[in-house]
């Protein structure tokens, strides 16, 4: 069966090919009432629009600059922009692809003064911004009137009342990922979680983890380590202690920062391997994977324009999750190849 189009759209309703197109755009020449019957039709129809194909069609015929975009960020303390540096990567991501479909990308703190209570929303309205990229907060941490924005969240989503689309990181297949290489390491691996790690994978790390581990051939039931979980409260103290019982060939830990700490609590370097879940800096000296976080922005403002161009607005009943798979980066910064997760 041919793939819904604009033109099918046109013949059920008995208009032209561009008024159908100007519907979908939100033309403003087009009347309230002619553009929900045309995003009825598409609906029931299935037409999905290419928000690539659109973007780029406009940008040829002169449009060029769209509109511009919110990217509103959480973080209660300080400006994660500044100092947090995967909210860096995330931003960056995102505003090149917005600015590569003919987008402007604002950002705003939403702890900021200027963004507290209802301001934000006033200044989204006034500056008719039709569409948000939300990271790092609670949507009901926002007094924003949902329905009239397309709002996507970039990362994982902290549990919420709330549902959104959203894009982000595959953090069982970096854990799936992060044990392979491990295993090829030594037969005693190791796991520390902190708590914040549990919390923004959701559950996710651990899980991966456990899965591959139980999966691997050739590992006596006595050689699977307990994993050393910080959730309430970490204390150097019981990892020197876990680390002393069980001797792992190889410890599998958050990022560089935290390898960077048990790697110096030994003169000479720790006394065994140890892999990161997360490579945040280019030049660490650590294997271990590279969470794809400027595809992660470039996603959720592909979610964002995809709804603009389908005329959509407001919280979804059931949002779509979009997952980026994760790379294996070893100590040298080279990539090599990411072993595919068993189901």
């Amino acid at each position: 069966m041919p793939r819904p189009s604009i033109q099918t759209i046109a013949d059920a309703l008995g208009y032209s090919k561009s008024t159908v197109s100007r519907a979908l755009n939100a033309d403003r020449r087009i009347s309230t009432d002619t553009r929900e019957r045309v995003l009825a039709e598409a609906r029931r129809i299935g037409y999905e629009v290419n928000a690539y194909a659109r973007c780029l069609a406009a940008q040829r015929s002169g449009g060029g600059y769209q509109a511009t975009l919110a990217f509103v960020y959480g973080h209660r303390n300080r400006d994660p922009l500044e100092h947090v540096l995967y909210h860096q990567r995330i931003f960056e991501g995102a505003r090149e692809r917005a600015a590569g479909l003919g987008y402007r990308l604002e950002p705003f703190w939403a702890y900021h003064p200027d963004c507290a209570g209802q301001r934000l929303d006033r200044i989204l309205k006034t500056r008719n911004i039709p569409g948000v990229v939300l990271t790092a907060i609670k949507g009901e941490e926002l007094e924003l009137d949902w329905g009239a924005y397309a709002v996507a969240y970039a990362g994982q989503m902290l549990q919420s009342i709330f549902s959104f689309h959203s894009c982000g990181a595959d953090y069982y297949d970096a854990a799936v990922t992060a044990m392979r290489r491990a295993a090829a390491g030594g037969r005693k691996v190791g796991l520390l979680l902190t708590e914040s790690e549990e919390r923004y994978s959701g559950g996710r790390y651990l899980a991966g983890f456990l899965r591959e581990r139980e999966r691997a051939t050739g590992w006596a039931a006595g050689e699977n380590l307990p994993v050393f979980s910080a959730v309430r409260e970490f204390r150097p103290a019981d990892l020197r202690r876990w680390l002393r019982r069980h001797r792992p060939d190889v410890v599998i830990v958050a990022d560089d920062f935290l390898a960077d700490w048990l790697d110096k609590k030994w003169p000479g370097g720790a006394p065994f391997r140890i892999v990161v879940l997360e490579k945040l800096r280019r030049e660490s000296p650590y294997p271990g994977v590279r969470i794809p976080y400027a595809e992660i922005g470039a996603g959720s403002v592909d979610l964002v324009i995809e709804q603009l161009h389908r005329g959509e607005r407001g919280l979804p009943q059931n949002g779509k999750v979009v997952l980026r798979r994760s790379a294996w980066v070893d100590a040298n910064g080279s990539a090599g190849p990411t072993p595919v997760p068993s189901v």
